[in-house]
């Protein structure tokens, strides 16, 4: 029984140091999709960093420190609010609050300024399932923030105009354009469901003998 006491006093600092860090600082998330192709693979673990949208205490939604709100372009890790309820989601940040948003053809259109995009190669989708299909790869360049998308030609575009982002919520839609269920069909997603922000992509499959570090 003492042996047993000493090695919980022992070890009892680095349980809580890693509890800390698990809560306030970073948590590893696995993507299970392919909705945020081609920056993001199914498959890949990303660091989420869990202090910039606010400092939370663990187990509760409340924030106790505000640091900071999600900023467009950014990708983000977030609690879904539809069903199934709680289910974690990653998507890009498209559109903050008071935002005007359209989509039309599949270009973006904020607050009247349309989001350029470059014609970059014809690729393919991967599927989380080891499938794949043609699609044409852009990179777009979403008020400053340049990223690649996907789209695919085949599939008819769904235009809508003038959508407005309410107080205290977010648009997120996935870089994977045509094959992504994003704010599209689910609407917006609160400032309150938001967990982190991605910082950092682990790539396995890229080298054979070491893992691809990528930060975004």
């Amino acid at each position: 029984t003492n042996v047993i006491l000493q090695y919980g006093r022992s070890f009892f600092p680095v349980f809580l140091i890693v509890l800390l860090l698990r809560c306030f600082v970073f948590q590893p998330y696995k993507v299970p999709s392919e909705s945020l192709e081609p920056t993001v693979m199914p498959g890949d673990f990303l660091f989420v960093t869990q202090y910039n949208y606010g400092l939370k205490m663990p187990f509760w939604d409340r924030v106790v420190l505000n640091i900071g709100r999600p900023q467009r372009g950014q990708i983000a890790v977030f609690r879904s609010t539809t069903f199934p309820t709680g289910l974690t989601l990653v998507k890009r940040v498209i559109g903050r609050p008071g935002d005007h948003i359209s989509y039309i053809d599949k270009v973006l259109y904020i607050n009247g300024h349309k989001m350029q995009q470059t014609f970059i190669k014809n690729t393919n989708e991967v599927f989380a399932s080891g499938g794949h299909r043609a699609v044409a790869e852009y990179q777009e360049n979403l008020a400053g923030d340049k990223h690649f998308i996907l789209r695919n030609p085949r599939q008819p575009a769904l235009n809508f105009k003038n959508l407005v982002v309410p107080k205290g919520e977010y648009f997120m839609m996935g870089d994977n354009r045509d094959d992504s269920d994003d704010s599209r069909s689910w609407g917006f997603v609160p400032l309150e469901n938001f967990i982190g922000q991605a910082k950092v992509i682990l790539q396995w499959y890229k080298s054979p003998t070491a893992t691809v570090i990528t930060v975004i």
